[in-house]
């Protein structure tokens, strides 16, 4: 048997994956159940000991392979199990440390673009928000054996949660088959357009908007106006590529390698690019507008060091959800 590997997340927030059970409350009371005595457990120090959730509760719900190959599998209980065996070393083949951090690196932020993806559909499906899960390296577990449904239990078990929060207990948050479908597609469109930063891209509005739920919103802005600056100079950079032959002169070059340097030089600003793009129609006047408002928020901070307001990181993030969309094809939606 191949020896899978990869990393298992789970949601933060207290989650029943896939359709709503006729008994949820009966399968609620299980899982408390189980994790007081994990609780139990856990503190009392005795080696050996262990409970295990019941099956309901580990069930696997939905499995895909995504367009860059990589399989996933959503447990019932808020388990996503990434297996990267197919699309990349085994961490044992990894010769030095770089190249085992550099992997990792990119695993985290194919793990964040997801996350994000589930957190834009179930605002988009559902009309309701929920707090961003944000992969951190302390937040998932690597796994290295024959995978099978024995995964999520063991794992399940080495980290029992605590049990004092039980607000999900009355309203408990149901996360739909739907939901997690759409968070694929849109997922799989990011991986498939053509431009090869994107998971970064994905990544860093996804820490905008951390960076924002935890009011720190210098970071969201800067981290959103990153996206739209990256975003604005590939839009001038594919305009000046189409611009290069002159229109019904094919033999006559417009745009030489020299003329090139100067429009892609210091002296075309973000401003500038916005408003050419804009009245040549290559981005719409509300993305233009939305491009303005953040810009001078974020100069305003990197400039004259003006506080950023929580509505000066909202036109960064928002910003960047736009310009995503419109220059990818994502269909991504964030909170305010």
């Amino acid at each position: 048997m191949t020896k899978r590997h990869g990393y298992i997340f789970r949601l933060n927030n207290r989650v029943w994956l896939g359709s709503k059970p006729p008994n949820l409350r009966d399968e609620l009371n299980r899982v408390l159940e189980y994790e007081a005595k994990a609780k139990a457990i856990s503190q009392s120090n005795l080696p050996g000991r262990t409970v295990s959730y019941p099956n309901s509760v580990v069930a696997e719900v939905y499995t895909a392979t995504l367009a860059n190959g990589v399989s996933v599998s959503i447990h019932r209980h808020g388990l996503i199990v990434y297996d990267f065996t197919e699309v990349s070393p085994h961490d044992k083949e990894l010769t030095t440390p770089a190249e085992e951090a550099r992997l990792e690196a990119e695993r985290l932020k194919f793990m964040n673009g997801h996350a994000l993806c589930i957190h834009s559909a179930l605002l988009r499906i559902e009309r309701r928000g929920h707090q961003l899960n944000r992969v951190r390296r302390d937040d998932v577990i690597r796994f290295d054996n024959g995978g099978g449904s024995g995964l999520a239990r063991a794992t399940l078990d080495l980290s029992p949660q605590d049990t004092e929060d039980f607000a999900w207990y009355d309203r408990p948050w149901i996360l739909g088959t739907p939901v997690i479908e759409e968070a694929t597609a849109v997922l799989n469109t990011a991986l498939t357009c053509d431009e090869s930063r994107t998971l970064d891209l994905l990544s860093l509005l996804s820490e905008a908007m951390e960076a924002r739920q935890e009011a720190n919103h210098a970071l969201a802005l800067v981290a959103g106006w990153t996206v739209c600056e990256f975003l604005l100079g590939r839009e001038w950079k594919n305009y000046i590529a189409e611009r290069r032959i002159l229109p019904g002169a094919e033999w006559r070059i417009e745009v030489n390698s020299e003329r090139k340097r100067g429009l892609t030089g210091r002296d075309f600003t973000a401003k500038v690019l916005g408003e050419v793009l804009s009245l040549e129609g290559r981005i719409p006047f509300d993305l233009y507008q939305q491009l303005e408002k953040a810009r001078a928020a974020r100069n305003k901070w990197l400039h004259e060091m003006k506080w950023p307001a929580p509505s000066a990181s909202w036109e960064a993030t928002f910003g960047a959800q736009l310009f995503l969309n419109h220059s990818l094809g994502l269909k991504l939606l964030v909170a305010r």
